[in-house]
């Protein structure tokens, strides 16, 4: 067969569905076995693993091969990745006998593995750290100074390693050191080796920040320890002995602005901050649980702060409301009129008497017959009284509210 492709390999990248991976490099018939076939699985750590032999197989589909993966378990994850490479001994098989007959394909059969063997050889050396043309540097040099940048690196990262621990223990500390210091909100982070510790403080968030420097690069010591260098920890001690100052004043200025402050709190009684407590009366605190607060102003009765007042219920006093033994006089009485009247004409004539008790007698003469009608008084003219006997009104005087707590800065 000709071989016109230098592949030896192929790489696939798992999808936890694909069972059947295409080979699309040469495969004569001479060595289509799994024993020339080198499978391993990459995983997502970059860990290489031989696969097992007895969990793929070669398929053939008309002149095209594949390799069936697994035969048993998982698919192939995400991430992962299987890599399938051809692998020939190095053997020179044929075996011509003199007078033999000739055969071109036994001929070309071993043309095609010795150009696999220079594949093979042409993919391992691809993979081979190499050095330019024309260096002075031999094989064993380049290795040994390749194991020695290792070396080197490796301490290096051991340092780098040891200097940040160093610069994020320092971090934390002068962290906790500034919290507990101040009582104030404080975080810290790391900078650039050689630059100075600073502490910043906004006034707007409370937020303390503390800039603490790394540690410079250090270098190996003669059994491979890390240095113990650490620049910047001498500055730092004085930045925080002078910002230990300026903290003191700033919690100074804080407990003086914000002492006696009541604000109010929409939190569980339970979650009250820290540094604050309940107006319930102790503590110093005023009692203004169940209240309202009235602002303090120019009204006498509301001049002072601290001032208290009012009641939960309106109470008024009960009385009793009498009129004793009234006797209404005429003068007392509604102004009324009483009229009287006759028939008139010839032959008639009337006359009406006002008695002394206030009656009134009227006598009609017609034709010589008399008609008389009289007005007497009724009742007994005895005095009476109107009581108002005691009763309530309820009247509810209270607002649309929502409830929240009020708390005081200690």
């Amino acid at each position: 067969m000709s071989i016109i492709t230098q592949k030896n390999k192929v790489s696939y990248l798992g999808n936890s569905s694909a069972s059947l991976f295409p080979i699309d490099f040469p495969l004569t018939a001479d060595i289509l076995k799994e024993d020339y076939l080198k499978v391993v699985i990459t995983d997502t750590d970059g860990k290489i693993t031989p696969a097992d032999k007895n969990n793929y197989r070669l398929e053939q589909s008309g002149g095209s091969y594949s390799l069936r993966y697994p035969l048993a378990g998982d698919l192939l994850p995400n991430g992962y990745k299987l890599t399938i490479l051809r692998e020939v001994p190095f053997i020179q098989p044929l075996d011509l006998a003199n007078g033999g007959s000739f055969s071109s394909d036994v001929i070309e059969g071993a043309f095609d593995f010795q150009e696999f063997q220079i594949q093979q050889l042409s993919e391992k050396f691809e993979r081979t750290p190499t050095f330019p043309l024309g260096s002075l540097t031999d094989g064993e040099t380049a290795y040994n100074a390749f194991i020695n940048n290792v070396a080197k690196a490796e301490a290096g990262a051991i340092t780098a390693t040891a200097e940040a621990d160093r610069a994020k223990l320092n971090a934390d500390t002068a962290e906790q050191y500034a919290s507990q210091l101040t009582g104030l909100t404080a975080t810290a982070e790391t900078t650039e080796a050689g630059t100075e510790a600073e502490a910043e403080y906004n006034p707007d968030t409370g937020l303390l920040l503390l800039k603490i420097p790394k540690g410079d690069k250090g270098e190996p010591g003669d059994k491979g320890e890390p240095g113990d260098s650490f620049k910047g920890q001498e500055a730092l001690d004085e930045k925080l002995r002078l910002f230990e100052q300026q903290i003191k004043q700033i919690k100074a200025d804080n407990e003086k602005a914000f002492k006696k402050v009541i604000m109010m709190w929409g939190g569980l009684i339970t979650e009250i901050p820290e540094g604050f407590v309940l107006c319930d009366g102790t503590n110093g605190t005023p009692d203004l649980r169940d209240k309202f607060i009235l602002g303090a102003g120019a009204c006498e009765d509301y001049k002072e702060v601290g001032e208290s007042g009012g009641s939960y219920n309106a109470t008024t006093e009960n009385t009793t409301a009498v009129n004793n033994a009234t006797t209404l006089t005429v003068a007392q009485i509604s102004a009324h009129k009483h009229e009287f009247y006759g028939a008139s004409g010839s032959g008639s004539k009337a006359a009406i008497t006002a008695n002394s008790d206030h009656s009134i007698t009227a006598v009609q003469i017609y034709n010589g017959a008399k008609l008389s009608s009289a007005m007497d008084n009724t009742g007994g003219g005895q005095p009476h009284n109107h009581d108002q006997k005691p009763h309530d009104h309820k009247v509810t005087v209270t607002p649309p509210y929502y409830v929240l707590a009020f708390i005081q800065k200690l």
